[in-house]
């Protein structure tokens, strides 16, 4: 599986391929978990589906994920070894906002996936993310590892 395959896969709970909006709940709260599903599901939906015709649903095709976007290590490592401080190996809240703000192409939800991911990885220090926990993000096993529960990949 692709790495976006594998982070939307978390939230496939009963293994069918197919994550519904009701499927997507973040743990932050009510609140939070609807702006979430909103986002990804209103985003996503479409160019995941497989079809020409849109999915009255929001769902979300696991199959066809890559089509949306895919994580590329090469670019990912360049990027964050530009924005983060030497020895390149966190990412503080205020350099991933930079790094958002000089990498952000129009009606992009990069924004509230960082504060989401921030508010979610909560550093305990003051370096900031490891590096190794957002690369979780993007292949979804952080997802496995804050719950708990094993991998299906």
């Amino acid at each position: 599986m692709a790495p976006l395959q594998q982070h939307v896969a978390f939230f496939d709970r009963d293994n069918d391929g197919i994550i519904w909006p009701q499927d997507t709940n973040i743990q932050f709260g009510v609140f939070l978990s609807l702006v979430a599903m909103c986002i990804i599901h209103g985003g996503f939906s479409y160019v995941t589906w497989g079809s020409i015709i849109p999915d009255p649903y929001f769902r979300l095709n696991i199959k066809y994920m890559h089509r949306a976007s895919d994580f590329d290590n090469e670019r990912f490592n360049k990027i964050f070894d530009m924005y983060s401080a030497a020895p390149h190996t966190h990412l503080t809240f205020s350099q991933g906002m930079r790094m958002l703000h000089g990498n952000m192409n129009p009606f992009d939800p990069a924004t509230f996936e960082w504060l989401a991911t921030y508010l979610m990885l909560w550093p305990s220090d003051s370096r900031g993310i490891s590096k190794e926990d957002i690369v979780g993000v993007y292949d979804g096993s952080i997802f496995y590892k804050l719950s708990n529960r094993k991998p299906k990949y």
